[in-house]
């Protein structure tokens, strides 16, 4: 059966012919349906023509005339053939279709979007595109994250307990070391591929966490040939941040990069009011209202290598170096009224805090995939470096009087260095069942310095504390 895509009415003196043939994919071989078979006439510059049926054949009647004659096909390089007389039936014969090679080539669409897998002892939240988090960090990865929960300070809850456990790539990491809610915000979220939410965890991990456990696993492109986006972000509260990730992969090798730099301002306020309704307290009812300026500077880059053994196993080598530098202030004005509604007191507390970060961790990593059921046997060794230091400056002044109360300054140096030998064999049975085994060396030098000095009215300040650990 052939179908006419366009039409042509002869004059009834107008000898018509019938011009057949047969299209075909070079390649494969197998007939091309709906192939266009287009019929210019030279004279009259009209157009007629058909489409192949379901076996590539085509069967097209036209008047007698001079014809140049087109045949095409999306997605494959057309066939011309120059202008001749037609004044019988004729078979143009069998035209092979190539593949447009080019037309191919030019765009590639990759979707993504967020995605939920649950596993036997794991839910696994993939991290596609979501524009609620670009630009944005870590914690705002972990907000969207269904059962997780996080504060206006960056502390972060499972299930409305905040005793939780934050892993990298399944390990304990510098990253999240010693102030986890603030390494988190150093974090880009473009640098996030998935979130496991690990309510009941196994024997290979630390006995840490009585809430569950959240393992952050960080992007390792794997596609081939050179891959790579960038992405600059603008907001309001003042936001600006960068994110750039790319991969250079081949046959055995994979090399990859994930950089991230943010610059965020952060404004808020907060109100508190308490009344004691027995109304016996001198200071009956106290108002506490707060506002905190935050600003946060970043520089986050993760790069390595992989090496692929064969289908099933690789060598994974990994370099994350991360600075950060926090400058907040902290204003609370806290009014204390009688039980008349007088006001007794008025004060006025400002903390101003600096903090200065640095991080970094290398890692290399054995994984063997025995099969697609989840038979896994994976080796890691890490060696981990965290320093963070800290400067705070509290002043309380007693703004009805206007007379400096307290004046206190804080300093504090926190050091970690950690290592880190992990082996560990996951054997599942069936859908109900996983046997495990493994082992872990873990060693740990914290070293802590604080130092706390305060000047009450009236006098110099004075050393009172000097604690190192």
């Amino acid at each position: 059966m052939t179908t006419f895509i366009f039409s042509q009415s002869p004059s009834s003196t107008e000898k018509e012919i019938t011009l057949s043939g047969k299209v075909i994919d070079e390649a494969t071989k197998q007939p091309l349906e709906y192939a266009t078979i287009i019929l210019k006439n030279t004279k009259t510059q009209k157009i007629s023509g058909g489409i192949t049926d379901a076996n590539g054949l085509f069967n097209i009647q036209t008047p007698v005339g001079n014809y140049a004659i087109s045949i095409e096909f999306i997605s494959f390089k057309a066939i011309k053939i120059p202008a001749q007389n037609y004044n019988a039936n004729k078979n143009l014969g069998t035209f092979q279709l190539k593949d447009d090679t080019n037309s191919l080539d030019e765009v590639v669409i990759i979707a993504e979007k967020t995605t939920v897998d649950i596993r036997l002892d794991k839910k696994v939240f993939n991290i596609g595109k979501d524009l609620s988090i670009r630009g944005g960090n870590a914690s705002d990865v972990l907000g969207n994250v269904p059962s997780v929960q996080v504060d206006v300070e960056g502390n972060v809850s499972l299930r409305g307990n905040d005793n939780v456990t934050i892993l990298i790539d399944g390990r304990p990491s510098a990253l999240v070391g010693i102030n986890g809610a603030e390494a988190l915000r150093q974090i880009p979220a473009e640098a996030i591929e998935r979130v496991e939410v690990i309510t009941s965890p196994s024997a290979r991990y630390d006995a840490e966490g009585t809430a569950g456990i959240l393992n952050i696993i960080l992007r390792k492109n794997q596609l081939k040939g050179f891959n790579g986006s960038m992405q600059f972000d603008l907001g309001i509260p003042e936001r600006y941040g960068s994110a750039l990730n790319f991969n250079l992969r081949s046959k055995k090798w994979n090399f990859f990069t994930n950089t991230g730099f943010r610059y965020n301002a952060v404004p808020g306020n907060a109100f508190n009011s308490n009344i004691d309704l027995t109304q016996t307290r001198e200071n009956a009812k106290v108002e506490d209202t707060r506002k905190f300026d935050r600003l946060g500077r970043s520089l986050f880059t993760s790069f390595g290598t992989e090496y692929s053994i064969n289908n099933n196993s690789s060598i994974i080598a990994n370099i994350i170096y991360n600075v950060g530098n926090d400058d907040d202030v902290n204003t609370n004005v806290i009014n204390r009224f009688d039980t008349a509604g007088n006001i007794n007191q008025t004060g006025t507390r400002i903390q101003n805090e600096s903090e200065d970060e640095k991080r970094v961790q290398y890692t290399i990593d054995y994984v063997n995939n025995f099969n697609d059921k989840g038979k896994k046997l994976s080796a890691s060794l890490q060696f981990s470096s965290e320093k963070e230091e800290g400067l705070s400056n509290i002043s309380e002044t007693e703004t009805s009087q206007n007379i400096l109360n307290d004046l206190e300054r804080v300093l504090q140096n926190q050091n970690e260095d950690n290592v880190l030998l992990q082996i560990d064999y996951v054997h599942p049975v069936g859908e109900n069942i996983q046997y495990e085994a493994g082992y872990r060396g873990n060693y740990r030098n914290i070293f802590n310095d604080f130092y706390f000095e305060e000047r009450e009215r009236n006098s110099q300040m004075v050393l009172l504390y000097l604690i190192q650990v």
